[in-house]
């Protein structure tokens, strides 16, 4: 895996499922009761997980490219809302919406 650290870290001030890259080496998980809801999570997160990894490696590579994987490559791409989060495990690839 591109990333050296997987970190899940305390939920801020809303209760939002949200994982994110520090954009060099490091992945977090945002800690959430939201979580609890899904039926694959382990699914769930090797896709999410996959696709920070994918950011972090456009990053080394390209850093314009990694912003802009979102705009095509994400569930926020797909849906304006978390309820589809299960979405992603259908993408394992981490690219989000491509088959």
């Amino acid at each position: 895996m591109v990333c050296d650290t997987i970190e899940v870290i305390s939920p801020g001030p809303f209760d939002v499922p949200n994982v994110v890259t520090d954009g060099i080496d490091r992945v977090q998980i945002c800690g959430s009761t939201r979580w609890k809801r899904l039926r694959d999570l382990p699914g769930v997160f090797t896709c999410i997980v996959s696709h920070e990894s994918l950011h972090l490696v456009l990053a080394k590579i390209e850093g314009r490219a990694a912003e802009e994987l979102d705009n095509f490559a994400s569930l926020s791409a797909i849906s304006r809302s978390l309820k589809d989060i299960p979405r992603c495990v259908r993408y394992p690839h981490g690219l989000i919406g491509f088959d």
